[in-house]
């Protein structure tokens, strides 16, 4: 296909730019041809008016070819969909003999594949431009082409970019008609094979380069959008948004209707130019509800609901949000349960102490085994009612974790509560009372550090154990941020980077495999002054091995022992005074 990268690439390009009038048809239609070895022929039109036909009744256009000695016209592949008057199009015909003038014409389809309306032929000419590479800059893969169409995949080919050395090959498909579903894939090999699409969907087709040192090509400059055999699925609008965070989406649906039902795979994708970040999960299908979590704030998102059956997909849902631009109100007090007979229960709460009107309540409960909240019911706000109930059962678990979600009229989440496990088992394990830290302490402490210790809980670790704590640090006086916990793997941490003679409160509470314990009671804790006889003697001792530290509440007489060289010295902080004592 002519000559590579760092040489003289010879094209043979045919410009014709034609306008044309014919009865309801206004085209603005131009064609390039360019030829090496072989030859390309590019249409572009544009301001294409359908007359009488309403843009609605617009499906797309078919593009038409022939050598000028034939009668015998040839399609190219695929309708291109309609995008509206003033929408620039391209088409790229590859692989051409070469010597031949060719004529082109475009037909207008309807929604029922009928033919609007049809430009006149267009004439093919030939002149010689020559393009060299200057540089190693990658340039965009050439004649992207659909080698086969199956009902669940597209096997795409390209050739390699006239400039640059390739590592590899970038590929994303975007559906047209379903914009949440995107997939991507990284190549060696100027060919590629994408599987699990939806049948009977257009996909535009991207495709760019990176080099060696993974500096990103252009994408390539041809349209080409491929449609995928069968019938398209039908698009269901029974999905509706539950809440919004500025990180979380979370949607419910009409549960699929199948008694093969396999599971659902729910997508969200950026609705931005500059970034399309695709989040993929697969939802067991007896849920029919899901959140997506780690998404940015302030951001649109175009959400997909597909359920497979028999290993194929069966419906979609769509639906658009937007996640929130700022965070959540602390809401401290912890739902209630009350038991109410053999695995029965039923969770108390009240309405949160905000400003904010909350119009609804959703109870989210989460497994043992599981670390995905699933929803229970709404709970409609009542005029005048202050206290709230929902009734649990048991559902053959020995315990579970519950959380009320207070929400707005606009969706958005108001406060969360803390969570609280409920069953049988609840209290002795590790993710329910038994298993939160007690007896925190400081063991050391100075201007910028403090060193906490807490001990292990005796909780029942047979189906949750322990692999580990999450903490909390904050200022006397500032929020707490639940999402912005911390982990260490032993009952005890050392905070650096702390502000000196501040008030700082600490939680922790211990972390298993699939959730955690409640929060601990918040212990308070100052660090001390820089320069002062306490903190430069703290610091002095903390690096000896002869430690033993002793700290009391707060306004209290506290002691500081370090025995070396058979002395004793003793510092009394409260009156500020030394005692030196020398042992014999």
């Amino acid at each position: 296909m002519g000559l590579r990268s760092r040489g003289l690439l010879l094209f043979g390009i045919l410009y014709l730019q034609l306008y044309s009038a014919v009865a309801t048809l206004n085209s603005n239609v131009r064609v390039k041809r360019q030829s090496g070895s072989d030859s390309l022929l590019t249409v572009e039109w544009e301001g294409i008016q359908t007359g009488d036909h309403a843009d609605s009744e617009v499906k797309g256009f078919l593009v038409e070819f022939r050598p000028e000695q034939s009668g015998e016209w040839q399609l190219h592949p695929g309708i291109i969909p309609y995008k509206g008057p003033n929408h620039q199009y391209r088409v790229q015909i590859p692989k051409l003999p070469t010597g031949i003038s060719y004529l082109v014409r475009i037909k207008v389809i309807g929604e029922n594949n009928e033919v609007l309306v049809e430009t006149p032929e267009i004439r093919a000419h030939n002149e010689i431009v020559s393009i060299k590479c200057e540089n190693d800059d990658l340039t965009a893969p050439r004649y992207p082409q659909v080698t086969e169409a199956a009902q669940y995949s597209l096997a795409i080919k390209w050739d390699t970019p006239d400039c640059g050395l390739v590592g590899d090959y970038q590929v994303e498909l975007t559906g047209v008609s379903a914009p949440f579903d995107i997939h991507r894939q990284t190549v060696t090999q100027p060919h590629v094979s994408v599987t699990n699409l939806l049948p009977g969907t257009f996909y535009s087709v991207k495709v760019r380069a990176v080099d060696r040192n993974r500096n990103v090509g252009p994408w390539n400059s041809e349209v080409l959008e491929a449609k995928t055999k069968g019938e398209a699925l039908p698009i269901s609008n029974n999905i509706q948004l539950l809440y919004r965070t500025d990180s979380e989406l979370r949607v419910s649906w009409q549960p699929y209707n199948n008694p093969r039902l396999q599971h659902y795979e729910v997508t969200a994708v950026e609705v931005d130019d500059d970034s399309r970040r695709v989040e993929r999960r697969r939802v067991d299908p007896a849920l029919s509800s899901f959140a997506l979590t780690g998404l940015r704030p302030n951001t649109k998102y175009t959400i997909g609901v597909i359920a497979f059956v028999d290993h194929e997909p069966k419906q979609v849902y769509q639906i658009e949000a937007w996640t929130t631009s700022g965070g959540i109100e602390s809401w401290e007090e912890k739902p209630k349960v009350v038991e109410q007979g053999k695995q029965q229960f039923a969770v108390h709460w009240k309405l949160p102490p905000t400003a904010i009107t909350v119009s609804k309540f959703i109870l989210e409960y989460r497994l043992p085994n599981e670390t995905a909240w699933r929803t229970s019911e709404q709970k409609g706000v009542a005029d005048g009612s202050g206290d709230y109930s929902v009734a649990l059962s048991q559902m053959n678990a020995p315990y579970y974790t519950v959380r009320i979600v207070a929400i707005d009229s606009q969706n958005k989440v108001v406060a969360r509560t803390e969570e609280l496990t409920v069953g049988e088992a609840a209290e002795a394990s590790c993710i329910g009372a038994a298993g939160i830290p007690t007896n925190i302490r400081s063991t050391d402490t100075d201007a910028q550090s403090i060193k906490l210790e807490w001990d292990v809980p005796n909780c029942d670790e047979s189906i949750a154990p322990i692999d580990g704590y999450e903490y909390i640090i904050y200022e006397v006086g500032q929020s707490a941020s639940i999402d912005g916990a911390s982990y260490v793997g032993a009952p005890h941490v050392v905070i650096k980077g702390l502000k000196q003679n501040i008030e700082y409160s600490f939680k922790v509470r211990s972390r298993s495999v699939n959730g955690h314990s409640q929060w601990s009671k918040d212990v308070v804790i100052e660090t001390a002054v820089t320069g002062s006889v306490s903190s430069e003697l703290t610091s002095f001792i903390s690096s000896s091995n002869l430690l033993r530290l002793k700290r009391q509440e707060k306004n209290s007489i506290r002691g500081l022992y370090l025995i070396a060289n058979n002395i004793l010295i003793s510092l009394m902080t409260s009156t500020n005074k030394f005692r030196f004592t020398q042992h014999f």
